[in-house]
């Protein structure tokens, strides 16, 4: 009883916010009620991307002059350990833009807001936000965010390179039904030219982000890295072992992958295939040396496996001094409108965006085609949100300094996986 009380006296004299006080449809605001206030929001990258968001915070800005947008932009390498320390010391900013990886320790731990008004709100028209992009927010009876990027991770392919060799692209062994990983390790073998400092292929654009760049091979041989109850490390297995013998194989035997720790870009000519999340189709298009195209990774042993989508979406965090503003920049940037602004970008997780003429009609590359077939169908039938947990941060850098050691080749894949079931099994059994 008393603890209900003292939360009641709090929400009431809105001091501070608990994880028990949680916005209320009765605080939406209206452009002309806006009082002259200054939220603050989080995101992750570089100066160009801060030049996008800089963009859409202005025009949410027109709409309410009473309210001004401050970004803070973080690394990405320092965000969720940064935010998360901003969090416990009560500096944090208003809105929040969180990855997979991170959405599950901020809810675990209370820190945001449930925004499960949006759900009713007619002008929102929640109903047309992609289902399975929800999921990630939806425990405990709440809604915890709303996501703004989705979208498998595009395989980008030098069109003009494939052209000089008489190969057959991606996109048209799609259509053949024959793209499958097999034909790509071929590819990438016939398209590699050492004397040229040419690679066939890189899968990693971080060379510390396991979880991007293998999962999709991963599930494409049947393995997966937990269960789907997140309790146990199932990667240990004999499809596990022959996923990661494959990327072994295009590293050591075929020397057609960049190697570890090598940066060779896409933008060189020097890549005949790359792999890297939605957002780099906006850096693609910059490019003038040579024809590209997307298309989506390849089928392997496990024919009706899943593609991996990474995820981003915005969030508020509980103890906001301008909740009801923050709320309002949220609902504002995941409406049909401000996706639609965000389509450089971003691949949108509303189905009108997406299949909007606005989304397939962009300026090409990649051609719709190549929209079509790597982003617009996945998301309809095969789309499935990376590994998260809660305690992700301990489990990815344990996990990453194993992943180390394939890309070294110093020990056995086998080897390898044991050791991985022996140091992140015990994370996924502990509950705190």
């Amino acid at each position: 009883m008393v603890k209900k009380i003292a939360c009641f006296l709090i929400c009431l004299s809105s001091v501070l916010w608990t994880s028990g006080c949680t916005y209320s449809p009765d605080q939406k605001l209206n452009p002309a009620e806006a009082k002259s206030v200054k939220i603050r929001m989080s995101i992750r990258g570089d100066d160009d991307r801060k030049t996008q968001y800089e963009k859409m915070a202005r025009q949410f800005m027109s709409l309410y002059p009473g309210i001004k947008v401050e970004l803070i932009s973080i690394p990405v390498r320092d965000y969720q350990n940064k935010l998360s320390i901003m969090v416990a010391s009560k500096t944090a900013p208003d809105v929040v833009t969180l990855t997979e990886r991170m959405i599950p320790q901020f809810i675990h731990n209370e820190d945001l807001v449930d925004l499960s008004e949006f759900r009713t709100d007619p002008d929102y028209d929640f109903q047309d936000i992609l289902p399975s992009m929800l999921e990630i927010y939806e425990q405990r009876g709440g809604l915890y965010g709303i996501p703004f990027s989705v979208g498998p991770r595009p395989l980008f392919f030098n069109k003009s390179l494939f052209k000089e060799k008489g190969l057959k692209t991606p996109l048209e062994l799609l259509q053949e039904g024959r793209w499958t990983y097999e034909e790509m390790a071929k590819l990438a073998k016939q398209l590699s030219d050492s004397s040229k400092g040419i690679y066939g292929i890189r899968l990693f654009p971080d060379w510390k982000n396991w979880a991007n760049s293998l999962i999709d091979l991963i599930w494409a041989y049947g393995a997966d890295v937990f269960d789907r109850e997140n309790k146990r490390f199932v990667l240990n297995s004999p499809e596990g072992i022959q996923a990661l013998e494959y990327y072994s194989r295009l590293v050591f035997k075929d020397k057609s992958h960049v190697k570890p720790g090598e940066m060779i870009s896409f933008e060189s000519g020097k890549l005949a295939m790359y792999r890297d999340n939605p957002a780099y189709m906006a850096t693609a298009r910059n490019i003038k040396n040579f024809d590209w195209d997307i298309a989506p990774m390849p089928s392997g042993p496990k024919a009706d496996a899943p593609l991996a989508t990474g995820l981003a979406g915005y969030s508020v965090i509980k103890d906001s001094p301008h909740m009801k503003e923050a709320v309002l920049f949220v609902k504002y940037m995941t409406s049909k409108q401000g996706m639609t602004d965000q389509l450089d970008w971003f691949i949108p997780p509303r189905k009108s965006v997406l299949e909007s003429d606005i989304f397939l009609s962009q300026a090409a590359p990649p051609s719709p085609e190549g929209l079509r077939q790597t982003i617009i169908e996945p998301i309809k039938t095969r789309l499935r949100v990376i590994p998260n947990h809660y305690r992700w941060q301990e489990i990815d850098t344990k996990m990453q300094s194993l992943f180390d050691l394939v890309q070294t080749g110093e020990r056995s894949i086998p080897d390898i996986l044991a050791q991985m079931e022996i140091e992140v099994g015990p994370l996924l059994k502990s509950e705190e």
